[in-house]
């Protein structure tokens, strides 16, 4: 993984106030890098959201539309999951009363601009990985 995808992660966790931790996974859910705190083992919480975001997409596909983000609230927390190029996906775990969704939805649609330049970066050197 390159140091600006993980920097970027890094950055949105220490400037974006409320979040409680970060994962970026592959196309298959399995996690790439984290940061911060979970309470449940990242490759559960990758599961268990990939799965209902691949519902939401389908979804989506059956409406005609292009759904790439879910935000689930349960409790003191949200999650919000987010699809990106070639299938890599962010999750990031907020404290519901601290988090600002606006905050958090810029500084997550500058990093998926970021991951999505540096995988087309690798795609064309012929690396697949972040």
């Amino acid at each position: 993984m390159s140091s600006n995808v993980k920097d970027t992660v890094d950055n949105i966790l220490k400037n974006v106030p409320g979040i409680i931790g970060l994962m970026l996974m592959d196309s298959d859910g399995m996690p790439i890098y984290k940061n911060g705190r979970f309470d449940i083992s990242p490759s559960k919480l990758s599961a268990m959201t990939s799965a209902c975001h691949a519902c939401i997409v389908q979804i989506g596909k059956r409406l005609n539309q292009s759904l790439i983000t879910t935000l689930v609230e349960y409790e003191s927390i949200k999650i919000y999951h987010l699809g990106l190029d070639l299938g890599n996906q962010l999750i990031v775990l907020t404290k519901t009363k601290e988090s600002q969704f606006g905050m958090l939805k810029v500084a997550a649609t500058k990093a998926m601009t970021e991951f999505s330049q540096s995988m087309n970066l690798r795609k064309e050197a012929g690396q697949h990985n972040l």
